[in-house]
Parts: structure tokens; sequence; C-alpha cells
């Protein structure tokens, strides 16, 4: 149903976006350990899509309905891709301490739907050893604490940088 409504409201055009998205994330072509993680990653379209193009790679699906990590559990045994893929249930503005550390952090299209994005972004330098992907945007880990700032002033103050500090301890 979820795919279904996407090829409705996109007009199929999600599925090229997608495709696109993952040439931007550069898996690499052998076997080569690589770890993405795919926040608010649904049924794992974007994940599965990165692990067909790096047979060496895993990835993790967060998203904080059961619902569609199910169904995307279910898509990874029948596509046999289980083995290389976690699905995990969680909030993105409260990630998992536990989730480890990933070459890629993917996150399509959600920092506009969290009420606190910098949370989120605060997150970011503990998850990613190298770049993230916001928003079809890649974020350097040099990025992230600007980020966070002006995601703070976006949402209606100005925060100094001991209260980035603060609120990284509490996500």
């Amino acid at each position: 149903k979820y795919d279904v409504m996407n090829d409705l409201m996109s007009a199929g055009l999600h599925r090229a976006w997608k495709e696109a998205l993952v040439t931007i994330v550069n898996p690499p072509k052998g076997a080569h350990p690589f770890a993405l993680l795919d926040v608010a990653g649904g049924t794992g379209d974007i994940a599965f899509r990165f692990l067909k193009r790096a047979p060496g790679a895993v990835a993790t699906v967060l998203d904080m309905t059961e619902a569609m990590l199910a169904e995307g559990r279910n898509r990874a045994e029948a596509a046999n891709l289980a083995d290389r893929l976690d699905w995990v249930v969680g909030d993105a503005m409260a990630l998992p301490e536990d989730l480890g550390q990933f070459d890629r952090v993917h996150a399509a299209n959600l920092l506009c739907r969290l009420p606190q994005p910098e949370r989120l972004l605060a997150r970011l330098p503990a998850l990613v050893k190298a770049t993230a992907i916001v928003n079809g945007e890649i974020i350097t880990q040099t990025d992230i604490e600007q980020r966070v700032a002006l995601m703070a002033i976006a949402n209606g103050g100005q925060i100094p940088a001991d209260e980035i500090d603060r609120l990284r301890q509490q996500v």
C-alpha cells in the first residue's frame, strides 16, 4: 500500500529519485565493508537499492512504524537480503545510543517533518564516520556543528556552543 501511494503522489518519480540518491551515496562496488543507516527508512527501499550495488555492505533501517519495518523484513527475506539488514524501531529525534557507527547516514525528506530537527543533527557526529546525507545533501562532520546552530536559530533562538553540547548529551 505504501509503495502504491508513493507512486500515485510522485507519479513514479520517487523511484528515479531513490536511484539518484544511491548514486550520490556511492556505495563501494566490491566486497569492501560499508555500513549505511537509513533514518525513517520505512520498508527499506533505499537500503535495498544500496545493498544491491554494494555486495560487501550492510544496512540498518530505523523507523518509528513497526508495520513498515515488518513489511521491509518480509521483502528482505524475499530478496535474500535479510542477513545484511538490521531493522530498528526508533524515533529520529531520540536515536538509540547503541546503534554503532556508519559510513553513511541517510535521512530523506525528514528535517522538514521533525518538530526539532536539530536533535537529529546533534546526534550525527556520534553515528557517522565521514558524511551524512540529509534531504539529499551531503553533510560532512565539520558542517554538523554549524547545522545544529542554524536549525536551532530557525526553531526560535540562537543556541550558544555550551547549549549545543548540552543538547547533544540529551539526545
